[in-house]
């Protein structure tokens, strides 16, 4: 499950970490050409991450760990979902094992050398769901779980500027270090 953190931008690495979480993956479908171009062996702080392309915008992400206490290698998968919001690409991942409930985190490929990943800004949800502008609940003092239609959240995010809901001044970096892209 750590590899889903850390794709996608250590979004719940540590504990106390703010998040906000949908009941579905955000944003309409990517087309073939869009996800393949996420395809490869991505290097990040934890070690090598592969990811390829499964169908209709999934994602498998693969990652090996160390497991000192077994003296092994232990191979990690799941699957995560590519969406569009307008033209931007957002990365959805199931919280846990429950696919009931899913993260997401604005995503951009830099000349396909880089991927980069900037988490969901949590206060300016916060803040709408406060203005009523989409629904949601406060789980706790920094969660926010939307509760609004998803062809309605879809939406609102399209008309949102990007700087308003991301957190574009610390981007996580991967950098491609095999281009599994067909």
């Amino acid at each position: 499950m750590k590899t889903i953190w850390v794709l996608s931008a250590a979004v719940v690495m540590s504990a106390g970490c703010s998040e906000v979480s949908t009941p579905y993956p955000v944003g309409t479908p990517v087309t073939q050409e869009q996800a393949e171009a996420f395809n490869g062996t991505w290097q990040h702080e934890e070690g090598l991450s592969h990811l390829r392309h499964a169908g209709d915008g999934k994602m498998v992400l693969a990652h090996l760990e160390w497991d000192a206490d077994d003296g092994r290698f232990e191979l990690t998968q799941d699957t995560l979902v590519l969406g569009r919001i307008g033209q931007a690409t957002v990365l959805n991942f199931p919280k846990d094992d429950d696919s009931s409930r899913y993260y997401f985190v604005l995503v951009q490929l830099d000349e396909g050398a880089h991927l980069l990943a900037w988490e969901a800004a949590v206060q300016a949800f916060a803040d709408a769901v406060g203005a009523g502008k989409i629904e949601g609940i406060f789980e706790n003092a920094n969660d926010v779980r939307i509760t609004t239609e998803k062809v309605a959240f879809d939406a609102f995010l399209a008309e949102q500027p990007l700087h308003a809901m991301f957190d574009l001044e610390k981007p996580m970096v991967f950098r491609r270090v095999l281009d599994l892209r067909d």
